[in-house]
């Protein structure tokens, strides 16, 4: 008995240690093809370490399928999923599709909070390295037009070593949430000015305004927080109607987008305010035919842009509800919503108003930039496969 005891811990141990160098391979690579170290990622290396990245995880997976418990009627949803997940890949390309597939079956089973743990050892070692590689000059560093910072000055907006300017502000977003969780009430107020300090050195050297609010907005309710507690925030987000805000949004951006006339004013302010998403949903509808299990879109961008003899960036579809409605299907962008339905009336059920609020952020955020599905980013997303096979949101 004694010997199958220490075999059993010795494989629980073997298989947590797979998990991780799965789960470490794989969000280095995706986090690093963001980065200007590109050159050393193109599409095939990244494609050869999602696939070894995913056949380490499926070990994991096997060695601890005794752990997973399943009822029949989560095994039929859970294997109606993965078969809308494979045909909506299929139709899509979109990788990030078989990234959660993989991962968040093998996350269900891991302490949630040492996942979040990893994941900002590696994403903060990163931003760390491309900011002051960038700042330095000892990595070539891109300029993205001209603005005006908080000082008055004029200056040029940077990436900090990102491919994009907002890559590196997501990150910190995300990070800054993830740091949220673990923290809780133990926030204090080093903390909230530390934060408030990165924040505004990543706007004045991005210019990216979306997250930079956002993180403002934050800070106020860190505050609110640390001196009148979760329970005056938990009054009002006790409300089960808020279990909906991600089909909300959803609609609102479905909607929005696919009326959007700049000819009239209250659209012109609207586009303003969510920094031009609404015009780019027009001409994702315009470009795009809503199919049920998805599109290619960046082969039918590629096709439109060289029909036209247009010049214009990789990518336009900001929006994460209307990159995940064109990318991946009506079948597979409802099947993700109701998950994370789910998910966010788990967090109120459970009264975790840290991660309600958490989720409540992050639901804003995706309609501006389309983080949401990329755990690379959006380290919360893995939570949604916990509906298989747990009751519980943390291990």
């Amino acid at each position: 008995m004694i010997n199958n005891d220490n075999l059993r811990r010795k494989n629980t141990v073997f298989a947590t240690e797979l998990f991780y160098l799965g789960f470490i391979i794989l969000l280095s690579a995706l986090t690093l093809s963001h980065t200007i170290f590109i050159d050393f990622f193109p599409n095939r290396i990244v494609l050869l370490i999602r696939i070894f990245s995913y056949i380490i995880l499926t070990s994991f997976i096997l060695i601890n399928s005794k752990a997973y418990s399943f009822s029949l009627k989560k095994i039929i949803l859970y294997v109606a999923f993965v078969t809308l997940s494979l045909i909506s890949f299929y139709y899509s390309h979109a990788y990030y599709i078989l990234d959660l597939l993989f991962l968040g079956t093998a996350a269900a089973k891991i302490d949630f909070r040492d996942v979040i743990k990893v994941y900002l050892i590696i994403q903060i070692s990163i931003t760390l390295v491309t900011i002051f590689g960038d700042l330095s000059g000892a990595l070539t560093q891109q300029d993205f037009g001209f603005r005006t910072n908080l000082f008055g000055d004029t200056i040029c907006r940077r990436s900090l070593g990102f491919l994009y300017t907002t890559l590196g502000v997501q990150i910190f977003f995300y990070c800054n949430l993830a740091y949220w969780y673990l923290r809780r009430q133990l926030i204090g107020a080093l903390d909230i000015c530390f934060i408030l300090i990165v924040n505004i050195f990543f706007y004045n050297e991005t210019g990216t305004r979306n997250a930079f609010l956002l993180i403002m907005i934050e800070i106020v309710i860190l505050i609110v927080l640390r001196f009148k507690g979760p329970k005056l925030l938990g009054i009002f987000l006790n409300h089960k109607s808020f279990k909906y805000i991600f089909l909300i949004i959803f609609a609102l951006s479905y909607y929005l987008g696919a009326n959007y006339d700049g000819s009239r004013t209250f659209y012109v302010m609207l586009n303003s305010i969510v920094s031009g998403r609404l015009r780019l949903t027009r001409m994702a509808f315009d470009m795009f035919p809503a199919k049920l299990f998805g599109n290619d879109l960046y082969a039918q961008y590629q096709n439109y842009l060289t029909a036209f003899n247009i010049s214009a960036p990789k990518s336009f579809l900001d929006s994460s509800y209307m990159q995940l409605f064109f990318n991946t299907g009506i079948v597979y962008t409802i099947s993700f919503l109701l998950l994370l339905t789910w998910l966010f009336g788990k967090a109120i059920e459970s009264k975790d108003f840290y991660l309600v609020i958490i989720l409540l952020f992050i639901a804003i955020q995706s309609s501006m930039d389309p983080q949401l599905f990329e755990f690379s980013y959006n380290i919360f997303i893995l939570l949604i496969f916990r509906f298989f096979f747990s009751d519980k949101l943390v291990s």
